[in-house]
């Protein structure tokens, strides 16, 4: 099981992926572009929470769900990458499905 497991990972991110954009084209008729933006960090915020809890309690290093502590260091990095990545891109992108005709 350990050995698909990445590939059942890797096939449900592309999934997900390719139906958001489908998702944010019509959603765009009924919210404008910041409310929506707004709606998928939440949601993602929500699952990134989940799995932080998950990963709390399966507890023991090496398990699948655990994760490595961030030094303070780190944190302008990730910052900053967190504004380019999924903000701008999030903004650019629902402005974009706002503009096509189809």
């Amino acid at each position: 099981m350990n050995k698909i497991l990445p590939y059942i990972a890797v096939i449900m991110a592309m999934l997900i992926w390719a139906g958001s954009g489908i998702a944010v084209q019509h959603s765009l008729v009924f919210v404008r572009p910041l409310t929506l933006i707004v709606i998928r960090f939440t949601i993602a915020i929500l699952l990134m929470l989940c799995v932080g809890l998950l990963a709390r309690s399966a507890g023991k290093q090496g398990s699948l769900l655990s994760l490595q502590m961030i030094t303070v260091r780190d944190i302008p990095l990730f910052l900053l990458a967190g504004t380019m990545q999924p903000v701008l891109y999030f903004i650019f992108e629902t402005y974009c499905y706002r503009s096509l005709s189809s």
